[in-house]
């Protein structure tokens, strides 16, 4: 009876820190994704629909990133038609 006890704590245990550290992941891309708003620079090339753009760098590579509805960007409309998001 005492392992069925000391298994039951272990997995408590476990799933606590689940869920602390999916908490800070959460509150972290929330902050990423924050932060990449008020980054958003306009371009006098911006494709239509582009809100804004921003250069980031991650892992060596330099990665253009341009923000708009998925609707309204060219590269999305595949996608908000009927693909892989289905009706948006």
């Amino acid at each position: 009876m005492y392992e069925l006890f000391l298994i039951w704590d272990w997995f408590e245990f476990a799933l606590r820190w689940l869920h602390v550290i999916t908490a800070i992941a959460w509150i972290g891309s929330s902050f990423y994704f924050i932060a990449l708003d008020l980054g958003l620079r306009k371009a006098p090339d911006l494709p239509a629909g582009a809100h804004g753009e921003e250069w980031q760098v991650h892992g060596g590579g330099f990665n253009l990133v341009q923000m708009g509805k998925l609707r309204d960007l060219a590269i999305g409309r595949g996608v908000a038609d009927g693909g892989l998001l289905g009706r948006c």
